[in-house]
């Protein structure tokens, strides 16, 4: 019987658990090693000839190694474990697997903390420890049973306190004493600035600066404007007053004393402001808002010299609405403790924009229909409109003459336009004629919506539209309508009209074409190639290709043009009606030449709907 008996774990057993294995000259380098349980080998093989590493047992089987090739296998079973080559049997090798030892603390077994200030002592221990603990910590103190790591901040002075210290792991448990002494931090030395520099009137901020972590700070012999934080030592405040070399006591104040110093503070006046040079655009009765630029905090500002109107307030804040255009030169004055300095604001004010309206403005309108009319105006916003004389039935509705006369006759009416600035009037004569419910009073064959809209009367047969004649109908083919109303942005509405003209009309590329739509009525003027001259609306007719009798045209007016037919359908002030379709009557004139619809077309908008509806 063979016995081997092995002394206690060494740092040289520890050292050769994590060596690899050589495998050279036709042997292992390492007849027998030893290494704990869950260690890991490697074999190498060094030489130039094949081999393997093969257990006995058949626990493990490198395979055939080249030269330069390794093998890794890991140990998880206690004992011991014979091995060879199997290529030369005469190679052999041993590894013997052994527990896992207990911990062995080797961190330092004395240490040395201060009263108030931040501690930490790392347990270190070998053989891979699974969890910390320590006994008899003084107050402030705990130790990371995870990390081991003790920490804190210890809050008395103590002298040579035991302290248990354990590290564990699946073996079993080591242990240790740590000696631990707490003494007070030195008393604080303050290392800040000897000089506190400020100017009267800005803030200003001085941290007292000391060693040894102070808990207090404190300063004898401010100004009554400054004071100082207890807690972080920041000295701060806007000094009122000037100040030269005025002795202030800095003191920092820890567990082992406290810690002075002198700080000699000087408060100088401020430099005088200086004011920014400007321009300022404006024109009559626009309001100006206007802070003037100054530097070196000024606390007081006047100006002279500023057009009629406006004024300045203390904080350099030029307000008001010029009364007077011109260019002026105003002289402001911005006033601190340390002097006063002035600058040009250069202001440069237009005439009132003025009001643009006809002196005199002409409407026609029947009796007991429906009328709603625009002012043409323009001018700076807010306009205000004012109506004198309105007949029976007409209202006066912000920028809007709108209504059902119910007075026949011409009708002057007195219109004022005016806002904060200018002002300016005008006369509107309306014209409310009677259409005796025919609608074509004179039986000239043109309507009397027609006839009123191109500035001929309904109730003369010998007054004609200019440019028209009573003829005959010809059939209208309309291929096209499109009606595109917008409820959320006003002037957006738009009509598509598209269509043919037989060509058996004779007709060539006119000079002038009335579209009547709902009774919305446009005269537009041609080119020589059938193109309206006007900018928002287009006409063209042509021929449609060789051998056809017939020629396409297209209409397209937008910007409000129809609003007056929207509102009098309802579409826009009555929600019920939104939703429903309509007839629209359309009759076209090309030169002395009448066409009419031949089918019926609609359009719908849906209710309570933002963004288009068509």
């Amino acid at each position: 019987m063979s016995i081997s008996v092995r002394n206690a774990i060494s740092n040289d057993l520890v050292a050769r658990a994590i060596e690899n294995v050589s495998i050279k000259n036709f042997s292992f380098n390492a007849g027998e090693i030893t290494v704990f349980l869950g260690d890991t080998i490697t074999w190498k093989n060094n030489d130039t000839v094949t081999h393997s590493s093969t257990s006995t047992t058949a626990v493990w089987d490198s395979g055939q190694l080249a030269g330069g090739e390794s093998y890794s296998f890991t140990f998880t079973q206690l004992g011991e474990f014979p091995y060879y080559c199997s290529l030369h049997h005469d190679m052999k090798g041993k590894v013997v697997v052994v527990p896992i030892p207990a911990p062995v603390i080797s961190s330092s077994t004395t240490a040395t903390a201060t009263v108030g200030a931040l501690f930490q002592y790392q347990i270190a221990a070998n053989f891979s420890p699974t969890s910390f603990d320590a006994t008899n910590l003084p107050t402030g103190l705990s130790v990371n049973q995870t990390s081991g790591l003790v920490s804190g901040i210890p809050l008395a002075v103590e002298a040579g306190r035991v302290i248990g210290l354990i590290a564990t792991n699946a073996t079993g448990t080591g242990q240790a004493i740590l000696t631990l002494s707490i003494v007070l931090p030195p008393a604080p030395v303050i290392g800040s600035a000897a000089t506190i520099q400020g100017t009267q009137g800005v803030n200003l901020t001085y941290q007292i600066v000391a060693s040894s972590n102070p808990v207090l700070y404190e300063a004898d012999n401010l100004p009554a404007s400054l004071t100082v934080n207890a807690v972080t030592g920041l000295i701060s405040g806007a000094p009122v007053s000037v100040e030269t070399d005025r002795p202030v006591t800095l003191r920092a104040t820890n567990a082992g004393g406290t810690g002075t110093a002198i700080a000699l503070l000087t408060i100088r006046l401020p430099a005088a402001p200086t004011v920014e040079a400007n321009e300022i655009f404006s024109q009559v009765g626009e309001l100006i808002s206007f802070q003037v630029q100054s530097s070196n905090n000024p606390t007081n500002f006047a100006a002279l010299n500023l057009p009629l109107g406006l004024s300045i307030t203390p904080t350099g804040l030029i307000l008001g609405s010029p009364k007077e255009h011109g260019t002026f030169l105003a002289t402001v004055s911005a006033l601190n403790a340390g002097g006063t300095g002035t600058g040009i604001l250069k202001f440069k004010i237009d005439p009132a924009t003025p009001i643009v309206v006809s002196s005199v403005l002409k409407v026609e309108a029947l009796l007991g229909v429906p009328l709603f009319y625009v002012i043409p105006a323009s001018g700076k916003e807010p306009l205000i409109y004012q109506a004198n004389n309105l007949p029976a039935g007409l209202i006066l509705n912000q920028n809007r003459i709108e209504g059902t006369p119910l007075t026949l006759g011409v009708h002057s009416i007195s219109l004022t336009l005016s806002n904060p600035s200018v002002s300016a009037a005008s006369i509107l004569e309306l014209n409310v004629s009677d259409p005796q419910a025919t609608g074509d009073t004179d039986g000239d064959g043109f309507g009397d919506s027609l006839e009123l809209s191109l500035g001929s009367s309904p109730l003369n047969g010998a007054s004609s539209p200019a440019g028209l004649s009573a003829g005959g109908s010809a059939p209208l083919d309309i291929t096209r309508l499109r009606i595109q109303l917008n409820f959320q942005k006003p002037g957006a509405d738009q009509i598509m009209l598209a269509g043919r003209i037989p060509g058996s009309s004779g007709l060539n590329p006119p000079q002038s074409v009335v579209l009547d739509i709902g009774g919305v009525v446009f005269a537009l003027l041609l080119d020589q190639r059938g193109r309206s001259i006007a900018k928002n609306r287009e006409f063209r007719i042509s021929a449609l290709s060789p051998g056809r009798e017939a020629y396409s045209f297209q209409l397209k007016a937008t910007h409000g043009s129809f609003l007056t037919f929207f509102t009098n359908e309802g579409l826009l002030s009555d929600p019920a009606v939104r939703n429903q379709p309509r007839d629209v009557p359309i009759t076209l004139f090309v030169d002395d030449r009448q066409y009419s619809a031949i089918e019926a077309t609609s359009y719908t908008a849906k209710a309570g709907r933002k963004g288009l509806a068509r």
